[in-house]
This record gives structure tokens, sequence and C-alpha cells, in this order.
């Protein structure tokens, strides 16, 4: 992430940085903290027989977590109406709409199934108008993006919001890793930042499907549980998949630390019985096939024994020059 030209941050590729530039370690905490609305009044509508009788609905002029992540949903699975605004999902995904509508508006959306496929639609006329007047309107999923009230509110309304775009385009992978697929280029391009400022780092993907779009991932072990206990899907199936992987699992490729064979090596002979012995456990624990994979739990360990060095140590640790090595 780079300080981009108007001051913003921006995500360049290696081979787009330039000498000179400015990159982003640290986003600190995140500064938001306004929840009030645009505000709006409804227009005087004329009223006489024949004319379409617009029904009550509660229109909330401070921002909510609940409607932060409605909106999320909206971003990702939802669309316009005529009257109001829908959302497609499964049978899961459109109950939880159904709990956040009542929630923020008092009403209960109409709901109807097609086939395997579930919708959920809040036809309100009043609804529609302060939903554009609000900025929230998208006009396709191609330019769906993250509301200016969600980036200037408070930090929890923006994990809501993200809580629920993942869970309409999200998904937990049985690897551990935590995924969104996207084909909007303002997504691609705020999303990361915003995961960054929650403290969560993740990478994008160009997708080589034909229709394009693009894969915003969860890395680091930090950034996976971050996500799993601030963020969340809101959604009971994939929070209980989310919530049986094991950390020390996933992400386990760690920084290739050069030239520590012989370092370690000496290390491991000027230490005694017991010494090697926790080593020996220490490092077995964290091999895999020739790679020593070292978690933090395992760098704190060596740590203790005296050995500095930073995610990873290559190679083989049975000497050459007879000493004896690590099984």
């Amino acid at each position: 992430m780079a300080v981009a030209e108007h001051g913003g941050f921006e995500w360049r590729r290696l081979s787009q940085l330039r000498p000179g530039d400015w990159l982003v370690l640290s986003a600190g905490r995140w500064l938001g903290k306004e929840r009030a609305l645009k505000p709006f009044r409804l227009a005087q509508r004329k009223t006489g027989s024949g004319r379409f009788e617009r029904k009550p609905i509660r229109l909330p002029d401070t921002l909510t977590e609940e409607l932060a992540e409605l909106l999320g949903l909206y971003m990702g699975d939802g669309t316009n109406s005529r009257w109001g605004i829908r959302f497609i999902g499964n049978r899961e995904e459109i109950d939880r709409v159904r709990y956040l509508a009542r929630e923020c508006f008092g009403v209960e959306p109409t709901v109807c199934r097609h086939r395997s496929i579930w919708e959920a639609a809040v036809l309100r006329l009043d609804l529609k108008e302060w939903w554009e007047a609000q900025g929230f309107t998208k006009k396709s999923s191609l330019e769906a993006f993250v509301p200016d009230a969600v980036l200037q509110g408070p930090e929890s309304c923006a994990q809501a919001f993200v809580r629920g775009l993942f869970a309409a385009d999200g998904c937990a992978r049985t690897s551990g890793h935590i995924t969104l697929a996207t084909s909007s280029a303002n997504l691609v391009r705020q999303i990361p930042i915003v995961l960054f400022h929650l403290g969560v780092p993740c990478r994008i993907l160009a997708l080589s499907r034909k229709e394009g779009g693009h894969q915003i991932s969860v890395c680091s072990k930090r950034g996976f549980e971050t996500f799993r206990r601030d963020i969340g899907f809101g959604l009971r199936s994939k929070d209980d998949r989310l919530a049986a992987i094991a950390p020390y699992q996933i992400f386990v490729r760690g920084e290739r630390v050069p030239n520590q064979k012989e370092p370690l090596q000496n290390w491991y002979a000027g230490l005694g019985s017991e010494d090697r012995r926790l080593a020996k456990l220490t490092l077995r624990g964290a091999m895999w096939m020739r790679r020593y994979e070292l978690s933090r739990h395992h760098i704190g360990v060596l740590h203790a024994q005296g050995l500095q060095l930073t995610t990873a140590i290559e190679d083989s640790l049975s000497p050459a020059s007879g000493r004896k090595g690590i099984s």
C-alpha cells in the first residue's frame, strides 16, 4: 500500500513502485466517528382517488451496525427495484436480511422463492428515495462501492459493512483462507484499504474466469484471527466453518531466512541436554518436509533459549561435521 498523489492510500504492485514512493506499514486505529446521516425530508404528496397510497416506514437518521451490515449485503447481493430495494441469496441470507430490515426500518420484507434462490424485497417508495438521497444506491454490481457514511462512521459500522459484504460474496475455504470475489473496481480499490485499517491485511488476485473480476484474500494469521473475532460473516453456516479452523494449520509458509544452517548448528551444539530436547520438540513440531516453518509460539521458545531468527529456517539440520543434528 502506497501514498497516492491525491494524499490517500492505494494498492500498487511491486513493479509499480518508484524511488521516492511512501509505503504504508501501519494504518493506526480507525478514526471515523460520525453516525449522523444526511438530513432527509419527505416531499408532500398529492392524494386522491386512483393514486398510490404510500405505506409508512421508519427511516433512521443515524448509521447503526444493523444498517451498515444491510448496506454490505446490498452491495454484494442487492438490486434496485422500482418500488424499493431487493436482496437475492439462499434462505439463511434472506433470513438475515429480514432481521436487519425489521431492526432498521420496522417493516417485514416481502419474501419469495424461485427454485433454490430466495428473494427479499423492501418495497417502499419513501425508502427508495431516502436510499438514493443518502448516496447508498448502486447502478449495478460492477459499480458497487463503500458508502461515505461507512467510511466516516465508527469502526463497529465499518466492521458490520464488511460482515454483510462477505456474507453475500465471501467464503471461508476449508484451507482456512477467507476470500471475497467481486466484479466491482470500486470495491477492489476500497475494501483492502478498509480491511487494512481494521487490522486485516489482504492481497488482490485477478480471476481468470471469462467474466473477469478479482479475489480479495485475507492473509496472515493475525488478519485471520482479527477477522474471525471482530467481523465474521453474520451467518451461522459460514461462522461455524470459520470457528472450526485452527489458525496454526494455515499461513504456515513463512519468510525464508537465508544462510541459517551453520549458525543453527553452532547454536544447537552449544546447548545443554535439556535445552537440546526442548529445541528438538519445538523444531520437529514446526517442520514440514525439509523446511522449518516456525509459528510465533515456536519462535518465542527459541528466543528464550538464546536463538535469534525471523520466521523460518530452511534446509536440514543434520550436519556433515559429525555434530548431532535435529531429526
